[in-house]
């Protein structure tokens, strides 16, 4: 027993961290947090019939209800899940990288203490859990390009699907690990065998997504969401182009275009800053369009599923994609011009979304209630820690830690013949998917804290892998 407490001290001083957070957290937010995104991942969950969203986190809620049907019950499990994906993903660092005693601990300190993540764990959202599995498969590719075992390569793979199941910006990771496989990885077999590996893992969930949606709403389409992001982006560009409607081929196009064009001419609603808002709100004419298809075919019935808001989002979303692609590919400066670079803002000050506001949002069908035995007056807090502290500490712990990435990086570029190959490679990885889903951000949706989640611990762990490797002012003692 002492042999194992000195063995392991330090994984014990980090539980007891974690536990300390976790009862913070607790005593101010008893209750979880829910929204409006939380009231569909919850109706879905009682079907998991195919809908605008992923269907992966419908799955885990409908997973955890079968072995115990509370809200509080998915908290805890994501809880554990925060913990263990960073404990796995600091373990490994520690192992290769000889990052140890206080070292180690410091860094999972930094990682636990996450503002952000501390509160998509009690949130019913699947950003959270999308943003663990995304430490996990960041680590299984590390470990991947240093051990290049199958098992390991099966279980990036496995990742890679669930991360799409998640969230759709996730399409991006098999190019990511095929790109990094090529690069990193050592003979031209084991290069073939983790490159074809990956795409078929990411084309695997692509083919069952279009075949989902196929059945259920006869549109074989990966994600409505594509065709209506892709037409929501393009409206901020729409009032500053002058583009001949008989250009369109496609007459459905060309009347999209039209009356896109005037409806954007005449109506007094303008989205005032990038946002999602045309496609949510109803002012919209991506929305005014919807409710006529809805309107038109409402009575109609594809397979046993009756005409949905999501159903004619569906329906909508292949000419929404056609209409916005044609511009984009057209337009590319404007693009860059009326909707990417206002878009930069939102990378270094992203809004606060839900932590704005613990009662931000609490809408749920009634079902939903229901089905977890909840009302609306049982969802409070103690105390709203975020709203009145934390947000602004964060805010500004995000902006320290984007400068000190971006200084990071130049200071890895600069001194990197003082680490080994297995450092670099690791270091490399991570910075480069940083920045690669930054962009893929930046190019397609605006910016909230619980959306760029996901490269917070990558980007805090190069900072502190860069300031370890020159505070050793050697190799930090790699079997390479």
């Amino acid at each position: 027993m002492t042999k194992f407490l000195a063995t392991y001290r330090f994984d014990i001083l980090l539980l007891i961290t974690f536990v300390f957070f976790f009862a913070g957290i607790e005593y101010c937010y008893p209750q979880v947090c829910i929204t409006w995104d939380t009231n569909y991942y919850i109706f879905v969950s009682s079907t998991l019939h195919a809908n605008i969203r992923p269907i992966g986190y419908s799955f885990f809620l409908s997973l955890l209800y079968f072995i115990k049907p509370t809200l509080g019950f998915v908290a805890k499990v994501q809880f554990a899940i925060y913990f263990l994906s960073i404990y796995y993903f600091i373990v490994n660092l520690r192992k290769y990288y000889n990052l140890r005693d206080w070292y180690f601990y410091c860094l999972g300190f930094l990682l636990l203490m996450e503002p952000t993540g501390l509160y998509y764990c009690f949130t019913i959202l699947s950003d959270q859990l999308f943003a663990s599995l995304t430490l996990l498969y960041i680590t299984t590719l590390l470990l991947y390009i240093r051990e290049r075992k199958l098992v390991v390569l099966l279980l990036h793979c496995v990742l890679i699907y669930f991360c799409i199941e998640l969230r759709f910006v996730s399409l991006f990771y098999g190019f990511f690990s095929a790109l990094t496989i090529l690069l990193f990885v050592g003979s031209k077999k084991q290069k073939l065998i983790g490159i074809v590996s990956v795409l078929f893992a990411h084309f695997y969930a692509y083919i069952v997504n279009v075949g989902r949606n196929g059945t259920q709403f006869d549109v074989p389409v990966f994600s409505a969401f594509s065709g209506w992001t892709r037409a929501n982006n393009m409206l901020y560009v729409l009032g500053d182009i002058k583009y001949d409607p008989r250009n369109f081929d496609d007459p459905e196009i060309r009347k999209l275009h039209i009356f896109l064009k005037n409806y954007m001419d005449t109506t007094s609603f303008r989205c005032q800053k990038i946002t999602t808002d045309y496609i949510w709100d109803a002012r919209s004419p991506l929305d005014v369009i919807r409710k006529k298809v809805e309107d038109s075919v409402y009575n109609h019935h594809i397979g046993d599923n009756t005409i949905t808001h999501a159903t004619s989002m569906f329906i909508t979303a292949p000419v929404y994609d056609k209409w916005a692609s044609h511009l984009q590919i057209r337009f590319p400066l404007q693009y860059v011009k009326d909707f990417m670079i206002p878009d930069v803002k939102g990378v270094w000050e992203p809004e606060d979304g839900e932590m704005t506001d613990y009662y931000i949002m609490q809408y749920m069908y009634p079902a939903s209630w229901e089905r977890y035995h909840i009302s609306e007056a049982d969802i409070v807090c103690k105390y709203q820690i975020y709203k009145y502290c934390l947000n602004r500490l964060n805010g500004i712990f995000y902006k320290i830690r984007l400068i000190l990435f971006a200084l990071s990086v130049v200071a890895f570029l600069i001194f990197r013949k003082r680490v080994g190959k297995a450092v670099f490679h690791g270091m490399s990885t991570m910075a480069l998917f940083t920045g690669a889903f930054y962009m893929v951000m930046l190019s397609s949706s605006w910016f909230l804290h619980r959306y760029t989640l996901p490269v917070y611990p990558l980007m805090t762990t190069v900072i502190f892998l860069v300031f370890f490797c020159l505070v050793k002012k050697r190799e930090p003692g790699i079997k390479i």
